[in-house]
């Protein structure tokens, strides 16, 4: 009886070890789900800041008629009534 209590707490040893510090153990688990939470967050981050640049932008256009006209100016060559366009060259 004596040997079989000490042969079955070392395979729950041995076990408890495979678990929880092996290579492929909780732990390296843990610290890979960490590192990618952390890529996750980064990644959030900046999509944060680009949508509200895109909110900011969306409210200019919807609000006011000079940052819709400077979006056609410089997206689609608008040019008013009245105005002349200079073609600039480099040499």
């Amino acid at each position: 009886m004596k040997w079989i209590t000490w042969g079955l707490l070392i395979t729950l040893a041995g076990l408890q070890y495979k678990i929880w510090l092996h290579n492929g153990g909780l732990r390296s688990q843990y610290a890979q789900m960490q590192q990618q939470a952390e890529s996750i967050k980064r990644e959030n981050a900046v999509i944060r800041h680009d949508n509200a640049m895109l909110r900011a932008q969306v409210d200019d256009l919807q609000n006011g008629y000079e940052a819709l006209s400077e979006l056609a100016r410089s997206e689609l060559g608008y040019i008013e009534e009245g105005e002349t366009y200079y073609n600039l060259k480099r040499e």
